[in-house]
């Protein structure tokens, strides 16, 4: 494997996904809901939203500081720039979910997925209940919120693998969506799939990883990519 250098756009990311996670963990352990396998209980309770938020903001932003990563920002005023807006967006957190606690059922559930000859693991940050008795899956994401703007095919793609993966193990999915952390919280949908969209994507899946397994990677530098690759300073082709 090549080694990647880190960057502070993943520490930030990575720093916000843990203390999201673990204020919901802690408040699921408050509240005697222990989280097991969602695959392995079939009827996983949720919880209520009703029982309301069982941590303050105090801890809220306790847990967001003992899980902050400082590394890799250019400097201190862009660290402390982030640092501020990170806390900024758990308040926001604590009020929206103090408003309107969400039917949580999972949080960070692994999945391994087998499709044909591959299989897909990963984990998917949140899973709540919906009003109907399915699941809603939910992800956070730190890059910035533009109102009005549609997802772009990678977004759409990495949700809907996310609603096949869950019901391949026999579970309903009825909403994507992902939580922009940035923006406090705002949600944006994502379209299911339905029907024999369900089919094509499975195939354009299989192909993409037979093709991974066969085919070299051949450089193509630009200026604009290179701008953007991990590997952009130990790459001899870069622009």
């Amino acid at each position: 494997r090549v080694p990647v250098l880190g960057s502070y756009q993943k520490s930030f990311g990575q720093s916000m996904h843990l203390a999201l996670q673990y204020i919901l963990k802690q408040h699921m352990d408050r509240s005697s809901v222990k989280q097991a396998s969602l695959f392995d209980r079939p009827n996983t309770p949720a919880i209520e939203k009703d029982s309301g938020l069982l941590v303050t903001l105090d801890e809220a932003l306790e847990i967001f500081k003992q899980n902050w990563i400082d590394e890799w920002y250019p400097n201190r005023t862009q660290h402390d720039a982030y640092f501020k807006e990170g806390a900024q967006a758990i308040i926001a957190y604590h009020k929206r979910w103090s408003d309107a606690l969400p039917n949580i059922v999972a949080l960070e559930e692994g999945f391994d997925w087998r499709l044909g000859e591959h299989s897909i693991k990963g984990k998917i940050d949140r899973i709540d209940k919906g009003g109907g008795g399915g699941w809603e899956v939910i992800d956070y994401k730190t890059s910035e919120f533009k109102e009005g703007k549609a997802p772009d095919a990678l977004d759409k793609e990495q949700l809907q693998m996310y609603q096949l993966a869950l019901e391949a193990k026999g579970k309903k999915v009825t909403r994507l969506a992902y939580s922009f952390v940035r923006a406090g919280g705002v949600e944006l949908e994502i379209p299911l799939l339905e029907g024999d969209d369900k089919v094509k994507f499975e195939e354009t899946l299989k192909r993409r990883m037979d093709e991974i397994l066969i085919s070299e990677f051949p450089a193509s530098p630009s200026s604009f990519l290179c701008k953007f690759c991990d590997f952009k300073n130990i790459c001899e082709f870069r622009k």
